[in-house]
């Protein structure tokens, strides 16, 4: 389940002395298939998140659902 932002404040109660960043995590499509994301590209993407110190950050990408792996 994908929360937004401020869902995930709220549910994991963030103290007012603590940042909260999401990492979304999605798929790859590749030629004519999808593919989850390797423990490689995941890390490499916590890490770039982690650098930007966004708020929300996405590895691959997530939309269309249907073509999910």
């Amino acid at each position: 389940m994908l929360l937004s932002l401020k869902e995930g404040r709220q549910k994991f109660h963030v103290p007012g002395n603590c940042q909260y960043h999401q990492v979304q995590l999605g798929f790859i499509i590749e030629k004519d298939h999808s593919r989850w994301l390797t423990n490689e590209e995941i890390s490499n993407g916590v890490i770039e998140a982690i650098n930007q110190k966004e708020d929300v950050h996405t590895v691959g990408i997530i939309e269309p659902r249907e073509i999910r792996p």
